[in-house]
């Protein structure tokens, strides 16, 4: 087998929310080291994460030299594996039409055949993506997408506060407060 261990550590730190309810809320320990970084840096308004859970995991991936044989090993039960595959078309399905629709309608990379009908994504699927990580800016506004109107306008007030250099101890992002 040719399959390849990938290695992923999580944390979970407490977050209050408006209800004063505990929320669990799962970190990467990319994130727990840089929050401790910036506290031994002495990065105005870094606080220390409280850390109530912590556990690596090992996760699989298939090689690209074997693709099949290391999936049928990984994952025994056909059904299990046109789960993992299925999945994965849809989220590479939908990423194409948010580029196509972000693109407009008259996109000549895309030449549509019906506008009014169904945009056949087959040969998208088929094409060889190119792997990008996204930045941490373009995390960001994805987080922030998904936010309400209520939450988003707190966030915009943390960030407000953040940057005017509001006095220590006030509610700041994954303080854990």
């Amino acid at each position: 087998m040719s399959a390849k261990t990938t290695s992923f550590t999580y944390g979970v730190i407490p977050e209050a929310n408006k209800k004063s309810i505990l929320i669990r809320t799962v970190v990467t320990q990319d994130e727990i080291d840089d929050a401790k970084k910036a506290v031994a840096d002495g990065t105005e308004g870094a606080a220390e994460l409280d850390v109530i859970d912590l556990q690596s995991f090992n996760g699989r991936e298939v090689s690209e030299e074997t693709p099949t044989a290391d999936l049928i090993s990984i994952v025994p039960d056909l059904k299990e594996q046109a789960n993992l595959i299925n999945r994965g078309l849809v989220l590479k399905a939908q990423q194409k039409a948010r580029q196509i629709l972000g693109q407009g309608k008259a996109v000549e990379a895309f030449k549509r055949d019906a506008v009014d009908g169904f945009y056949d994504l087959a040969d998208e699927l088929a094409k060889v993506s190119e792997r990008q990580a996204a930045s941490p800016l373009e995390k960001l506004a994805r987080v922030l997408s998904a936010l309400s109107p209520e939450d988003l306008a707190a966030a915009q007030a943390l960030f407000a506060q953040a940057s005017s250099g509001a006095p220590e101890g006030q509610a700041q992002v994954g303080a854990g407060v």
